[in-house]
């Protein structure tokens, strides 16, 4: 059984339905569209870096302030179990910190509302993943998660305290309208 596709004059009919498959790519493919927002003001404090904006169809993994925090996967120190950074967020804030953010995880220990983790060699957690790079930072550096998954603050090195920095961010992010 011949089919009007498989025919010689078929061919423009394969071609149109090929063109109008490109024109509907941006409403199946939004990845971008899905994970790539990012607020500009609100609950965010912005590092003075450029954003790298993702489009409908390409997400573009980024830390900016107001991105939505990347998925890296995990290993926790404790026991190896495997999880990812985004099932560290969850109702409070959430501080991942570099794998010399030890000032940071102690200044997050005194902030209550803060759940502080250090990923890295000797960390609470290790990766296979470069995800300082992803996400920004230096081994010092700290990355504060709002609840909803959205980065609030990046810090790409520790300042003089750390404490102080945080405590100061929430109360601006807390405040803020």
């Amino acid at each position: 059984m011949l089919r009007l596709f498989d025919l010689p004059e078929g061919e423009e009919l394969r071609h149109r339905f090929a063109t109008g498959i490109q024109l509907l790519k941006q409403e199946f493919h939004t990845q971008g569209q899905q994970f790539g927002y990012v607020y500009e003001r609100g609950a965010v404090i912005d590092d003075g870096t450029p954003v790298e904006g993702s489009t409908v169809t390409e997400y573009h993994r980024t830390a900016h302030p107001g991105a939505r925090a990347p998925h890296v996967r995990l290993r926790r120190a404790l026991d190896g179990a495997q999880l990812s950074t985004i099932d560290l967020f969850d109702r409070r804030w959430t501080l991942l910190a570099g794998r010399r953010g030890t000032l940071w995880t102690g200044a997050g220990v005194t902030v209550p509302e803060v759940a502080a983790y250090t990923i890295g060699a000797d960390g609470d957690f290790d990766t296979d993943t470069d995800w300082q790079a992803l996400y920004g930072i230096s081994d010092t550096g700290a990355v504060l998660v709002r609840p909803d998954g959205h980065v609030a603050a990046r810090w790409r090195e520790a300042p003089a305290t750390p404490e102080l920095a945080l405590r100061t961010a929430l109360r601006t992010l807390l405040t803020t309208s």
